[in-house]
């Protein structure tokens, strides 16, 4: 959406806070005094503007901007709704989804046919309350296995532009590929990683500890996101972001080249990057973990092994979030 925070009205919100949400009296009230006492001015040292009112938009760096902001924009998960597709939403970064089968020409046109009316109908509404879809920023993509045809949708149209598919697409700060085997996301980390090592290199006078603390800032935090998404991947993938974190380990240690890494990392207390995504599998399911039961008595029975899922496909049924950290041997103690 276009300046989806700048844009939104003050007269909808208060309208959509009171009709949809049954927000009234004393409470809407107090939302109508934060929304229209709000001013705005430039300033250059010692000059400043005059203060103007803000008729619209809600401030993005509080608290309340973001969530006022999905109040108002609430309808379109009806219309999604109405078209029998699944969203996500996110702040002002809305995503759609439709699955259908590649070899059936009819599902398939039927899928573009639904997403096409349902951005149509939700840039319609949106024009009724005046925001505005930034067609520049709608992307496609379509994923599918690797070793099957591509499905035939190279774009779908929206309004008076047509959409082209592309072969990767940025989900909140993850880059998702055609065949989400994940490749080009290891890739952006990589790079962006280099990028920041190159910098922090080149002011190592600092101590140990302040080096660290950049390191922690700008690579661990970047190598961390996202990354129970790596689970399962080839182990030549996961080397290229080890690599990255080895190169980080030299960097705060000032350790040479060819000196074993091992050692640097366990002192630093730092776990490879595959244990890492280990550990935040473990965090995300441990909720999700039930005993193996049977229904005779086995000597296995006191080991409390885990129920483990099965798995048809080899490449994608064993990177399902079900059976990311357990297998035949997984036990609980």
């Amino acid at each position: 959406m276009s300046s989806a925070f700048d844009t939104a009205d003050h007269s909808i919100l208060l309208s959509r806070l009171s009709h949809r949400f049954g927000i009234k009296g004393i409470a809407l009230a107090w939302f109508d005094s934060y929304l229209k006492s709000g001013k705005q001015f430039a300033q250059i040292k010692d000059c400043q503007s005059s203060q103007r009112c803000l008729a619209h938009g809600v401030p993005q760096g509080s608290v309340l901007g973001p969530l006022l902001y999905l109040l108002n924009t609430s309808p379109i998960a009806d219309i999604i709704n109405l078209h029998s597709l699944q969203y996500h939403l996110y702040a002002d970064d809305s995503q759609l989804y439709i699955s259908f089968k590649t070899d059936c020409f009819a599902d398939l046109a039927q899928a573009k046919s639904s997403v096409e009316l349902c951005v149509n109908d939700i840039s319609c509404w949106m024009t009724n309350n005046l925001l505005k879809l930034n067609q520049e920023k709608t992307e496609l993509i379509v994923i599918s296995l690797k070793f099957r045809p591509k499905p035939a949708i190279s774009y779908v149209s929206v309004g008076d532009e047509q959409i082209l598919s592309k072969s990767s697409a940025r989900n909140l700060g993850v880059t998702f590929d055609e065949c989400c085997n994940m490749v080009e996301h290891v890739k952006m980390t990589c790079k962006t990683s280099y990028y920041h090592l190159r910098n922090i290199s080149k002011i190592r006078y600092l101590t140990e500890e302040t080096t660290e603390i950049l390191v922690h800032a700008f690579i661990s935090s970047n190598l961390d996101y996202c990354n129970s998404l790596l689970y399962g991947l080839p182990k030549h993938m996961i080397s290229s972001l080890q690599s990255v974190k080895n190169t980080a380990a030299r960097i705060v240690t000032l350790a040479k080249k060819f000196d074993h890494i091992t050692p640097v990392l366990i002192h630093l207390h730092w776990l490879p990057v595959h244990f890492r995504i280990l550990f935040k599998v473990l965090l995300l399911v441990t909720e999700l973990l039930s005993y193996h039961t049977c229904s005779r008595t086995l000597h296995s029975n006191d080991q409390k092994l885990l129920a483990v899922p099965k798995s048809r496909l080899k490449t994608y049924g064993d990177r399902a979030f079900p059976l990311l950290l357990l297998n035949s041997g997984t036990s609980c103690h």
